[in-house]
C-alpha cells in the first residue's frame, strides 16, 4: 500500500487533488505526460 513499494503500471489515486500546491501540480503534470515520477526520498 506504499509508493515505495509501487510495481510496474502501478496506479498511484490522488484524493481532493484540487488541494494540492501549484507546484505539486505543474511536477505532477510532467509525469503524467511521461507516464512515470522520480521521486527522492
Amino acid at each position: 500500500p506504499y509508493l515505495t513499494n509501487a510495481d510496474y503500471r502501478s496506479v498511484l489515486f490522488i484524493d481532493e487533488i484540487h488541494r494540492l500546491p501549484r507546484a505539486v501540480e505543474e511536477y505532477l503534470y510532467t509525469a503524467m505526460e511521461d507516464f512515470r515520477i522520480d521521486i527522492v526520498l
